[in-house]
């Protein structure tokens, strides 16, 4: 059983943004003009030079050292463009492995740039990224590799802004001032975007709600990220509407005492042709096994529909995803890889319109019935005046239903 904590989906843009408000709280009033620097929303994109491993003590606070090889730009005066941290230089980072719930059965991995080594003779100079999380299965075990040595990552930087004496200025170039965002090894898929699904080839019913399988869906819009209140950061992957994803359905507990519930998440979205698996918050919806409905064409029966194909419901991605150039994905959830056979269910489509002629056919039939049952009643109630008993049979057995 995944267990994943709804805070985090909160947590993960507020928290970061929290530590980055300060600087902005103590730009004193009145700066602007040529002297005002701004961090516009941007991706720093590290590589760690020697592997992180799980500490001896549960909450302990690991300093690491990890190479930052993108610049962080900003703007002066609200168009120059300028260097706030140079590329390939040194920056370090606060990593912590705590709990990931209230039972303690899982860890959660958190890592947050702390600052940066721009010159040895300033030593390390302040400079705070958002937090990136991830969550285990279980815990790590003391000194177990928790990310690679030369694995890249990218760390959220959601932009402050403030007068030169509290937002430093570096220089106003960089050799990778103008990079290409797609030529750096990875980029990541933004934990709290909003993903607007609809589901593709299969509707999900009672019969495969827990069924542990995937159900091939696409974006009905493009992704969205924070509603819209903040601009999303230079470098991260956009995923656009038509972005095929694959959704799981399954049962935590199908012998649950209080009923069954379906659980779905967004498990996989494609990027470049590579199925990349991301951990989606899930949504939980009753059902009842072996429930049925009637046909479009009222001719038969099927299990009720939960999820019709091509009504968009809206699931969030839980967690950062690092995505390499190459197809490759830093973290790996607990999911399933079987997928859904294409519907053959006649919900898959509109009932045939009846023609004029069947139409009328139609009419003319119950025009007949309804004619014959009032002929019947008026002879029920000629042939037993003054028996009601007889008279009762005889009215019911006029019904249609009961003929």
């Amino acid at each position: 059983m995944r267990v994943l904590p709804s805070i985090v989906l909160a947590c993960v843009v507020a928290c970061a943004v929290v530590a980055q408000a300060q600087d902005r709280q103590r730009a004193p009033a009145g700066a602007g003009g040529q002297d005002r620097v701004s961090i516009y929303p941007q991706i720093m994109h590290l590589r760690f030079t020697k592997a992180v491993t799980a500490p001896t003590t549960i909450g302990e606070t690991q300093d690491v050292r990890a190479h930052l090889e993108s610049p962080v730009l900003g703007t002066v005066g609200g168009s120059q463009k300028v260097v706030i941290l140079p590329s390939d230089i040194d920056v370090n980072l606060d990593v912590t492995i705590g709990p990931a719930d209230p039972q303690r059965k899982n860890a959660r991995l958190q890592m947050r740039v702390m600052s940066a080594n721009v010159d040895p003779a300033e030593g390390r100079r302040r400079f705070y990224s958002a937090e990136v999380l991830h969550d285990f299965v279980g815990w790590p075990k003391p000194g177990d590799v928790l990310i690679p040595a030369g694995t890249t990552l990218s760390m959220p930087q959601f932009g402050l802004g403030g007068p030169r004496s509290v937002v430093q200025v570096t220089a106003a170039t960089d050799p990778n001032m103008d990079r290409d965002q797609d030529s750096y090894p990875s980029r990541p898929i933004l934990a709290s975007v909003r993903l607007p699904v609809a589901l593709a080839d299969q509707p999900i019913d009672v019969a495969n709600a827990g069924s542990n399988k995937l159900f091939r869906a696409q974006l009905t819009a493009d992704m969205e990220y924070t509603s819209g209140a903040n601009l999303l950061p230079v470098g991260v992957i956009k995923l656009t509407k038509g972005t095929e994803v694959y959704v799981r359905s399954y049962e935590q507990d199908p012998s649950a005492p209080l009923g069954h519930i379906a659980s779905w998440s967004v498990d996989f979205v494609v990027v470049n042709g590579k199925r990349i698996p991301v951990k989606g918050l899930e949504m939980r919806t009753p059902f009842t096994p072996g429930s049925v409905a009637i046909t479009p064409d009222g001719r038969g029966r099927i299990p009720v529909v939960l999820w019709p194909m091509g009504q968009t419901r809206y699931f969030f991605i839980q967690e950062q995803q690092e995505v390499s150039t190459n197809g490759t994905a830093l973290w790996t959830y607990p999911t399933t890889t079987e997928v859904a056979a294409v519907s053959t269910q006649p919900t898959s489509s509109p009932p045939t319109p009846a023609t004029p002629t069947d139409a009328q056919q139609r009419i003319e039939e119950n025009r007949r019935r309804q004619q014959e049952r009032i002929a019947c009643q008026q002879q029920a109630i000629k042939d037993h005046q003054g028996d009601p008993a007889a008279l009762s049979q005889a009215l019911v057995a006029c019904n249609p239903r009961t003929r």
